[in-house]
């Protein structure tokens, strides 16, 4: 005689109304995924190149505006200190919502950004906005692209963001 096991009428009904569930998010992410690739050329979950700026991956990102606002009152805060500010996104996601650094304005020397960076540096978590705690040694600089923006160019993006003429 063998054991036959019975999967209970309401656990089969959880677990086919489970698999619906997740067909039909899988479902909605396609379509999603699609109407953004053909509106905006979106490129999904392919990687960064290395040298993107916020406004190179504005289409991927989660909330375009909230990101972009959050980043802006970041880097008024770390100018406040009597820095100027430039941002980096970091280049090791898919660019929905980036970690970014901000470090002092390229106006300064090799050696005084060199200086500044261990001194001066702040890394964000891309979706709390919130600082980091990495070392200096866990920022390593193949993970920043290689291209930064300034506030202007923030507050620029923002206006364009939300349509903002002069």
């Amino acid at each position: 005689m063998t054991d036959q096991r019975r999967i209970p009428s309401t656990g089969l009904a959880a677990l086919q109304g489970a698999v619906e569930h997740d067909l039909k998010r899988d479902l909605a992410r396609s379509l999603t995924d699609c109407f953004a690739m053909l509106t905006f050329g979106w490129r999904g979950n392919m990687p960064l190149k290395g040298n993107e700026t916020i406004r190179d991956i504005l289409t991927n990102l989660a909330s375009p505006e909230k990101y972009a606002r959050s980043v802006l009152a970041n880097m008024v805060a770390f100018r406040k200190l009597g820095h100027g500010a430039a941002v980096r996104i970091g280049t090791t996601g898919d660019g929905i919502a980036p970690n970014y650094q901000i470090e002092p304005a390229s106006d300064t020397s090799n050696i005084d950004r060199l200086i500044s960076y261990s001194e001066n540096h702040r890394a964000f978590h891309g979706r709390s906005h919130q600082p980091t705690e990495w070392s200096f040694n866990d920022i390593r600089s193949e993970h920043w692209s290689s291209e930064s923006m300034s506030i202007e160019d923030v507050q620029m993006l923002i206006g364009e963001i939300t349509g903002f003429k002069r």
